[in-house]
């Protein structure tokens, strides 16, 4: 009886989120591609790119679109497939920039747009989220996650679009992103080219230094760039990785990527953060013993980053027969014990509570998810901030 609860409960909660998720207004533009060139420069903290938007209007005969982009980054001009100059304007207070058009766009017609910008990134400015650094640019490492909005970002967590990467970084820095295709030398630079031809979240991306600690675990390899004081983390943050995976995998199926990369960044970044095949951790995060709730809930979003909730709640009823002790059995977390056996609707169900809300769980995770939610730009000091808001 009671277990029979935990599935109708894993299995409501799905249903929930994908609701919710069809509920929401349609944007009035579909993102489908983005074509993005870009190159950092780590000593002078900066970025220079060109973002090519292909989209698809979901009105009839609009007459603007608007895109969210770090207010660091300053847009000197955006064009059309022709070169022909667009009317652009910037808010600072919502961090858009809205595009105007000459003439009104047809439904259905994909239409591109290339964004031309610059700018400073230090990890100080202002951020869509503020107290919360989603990126910055330094000498001993880079990290650009897609909250920070360093690419012009329609639909953000709504919209799932396909990429292609082309970055540019001094010799002896290297690139960290999924979907990694070729690599090749120009001068004193290295050209990192990468594609995403699934519509994900991508757009998240890491530079740095050094070869990774690389650990094997459960037939799973893990790539792990921790520094300083964490670099003695990597090895058993690698072994949990690989038995979170295995877990998973049992559960959810197989993972999207069946190896992942986690990089650490630093005081002020988020907890956690996933990307697809990237996990990002904070040195406060990572800890001084491995931080298994917080490492679980980043490897579950692999999952939920491809868009699970189309068979999700099939799945929660159909795995709901396994045995766990009681103690997973009473914590329903998604938190993976070592060397126990836990209640896969137990952890199923975390998961998608994790995904709808109890991101509480290590503090600031989620804060950028809930302001998404709300609509509006939304500040954070801690996590009994976020908390409440949620």
């Amino acid at each position: 009886m009671f277990r029979n609860r935990r599935i109708f409960l894993a299995a409501l909660a799905a249903a929930g989120l994908c609701i919710a998720q069809d509920r929401r207004a349609a944007p009035r533009i579909d993102v489908e591609q983005y074509t993005i060139d870009a190159e950092i420069s780590p000593n002078t903290q900066t970025l220079e790119a060109k973002a090519t938007v292909r989209f698809v209007p979901a009105d009839n005969n609009i007459t603007s679109a608007s895109f969210e982009l770090n207010n660091a980054l300053n847009v000197s001009r955006v064009v059309d497939e022709q070169g022909k100059p667009i009317s652009a304007s910037r808010s600072q207070q919502d961090f858009s920039v809205r595009l105007s058009f000459e003439a009104p766009l047809p439904k259905g017609k994909p239409v591109t747009v290339t964004f031309y910008y610059d700018g400073k990134l230090t990890g100080k400015e202002d951020s869509p989220v503020y107290g919360i650094t989603f990126a910055a640019i330094h000498p001993e490492i880079s990290y650009l996650m897609y909250p920070a909005r360093w690419f012009p970002v329609s639909g953000y967590t709504t919209d799932r679009f396909a990429a292609s990467l082309h970055v540019t970084v001094p010799m002896g820095f290297s690139l960290l992103a999924t979907g990694f295709d070729t690599h090749q030398t120009s001068g004193d630079k290295n050209v990192y080219d990468v594609k995403f031809e699934k519509p994900s979240f991508p757009g998240s991306i890491a530079v740095v230094k050094g070869p990774p600690v690389k650990v094997q675990s459960e037939g799973v390899t893990t790539a792990l760039y921790f520094r300083g004081p964490e670099a003695d983390m990597a090895e058993p943050y690698g072994q949990e990785t690989g038995k979170i995976m295995a877990y998973f995998t049992g559960v959810l199926g197989l993972p999207p990527y069946a190896n992942l990369t986690v990089v650490e960044t630093e005081a002020g970044a988020p907890n956690g953060y996933a990307a697809p095949g990237l996990i990002f951790l904070a040195p406060r995060g990572i800890g001084r013993q491995t931080n298994s709730k917080l490492l679980a809930n980043q490897i579950a979003r692999q999952w939920w980053l491809r868009g699970l909730c189309r068979d999700v709640v099939d799945r929660a009823q159909q795995r709901g027969g396994g045995h766990g002790n009681a103690a997973s059995r009473r914590d329903g977390g998604v938190a993976h014990h070592r060397q126990r056996a836990h209640h896969p609707i137990g952890a199923a169900g975390r998961f998608f509570a994790g995904i709808v809300g109890a991101d509480r769980l290590q503090g600031r995770l989620g804060d950028e998810h809930a302001a998404a939610r709300s609509g509006r730009r939304e500040v954070f000091q801690n996590t009994q901030d976020f908390s409440r808001a949620v």
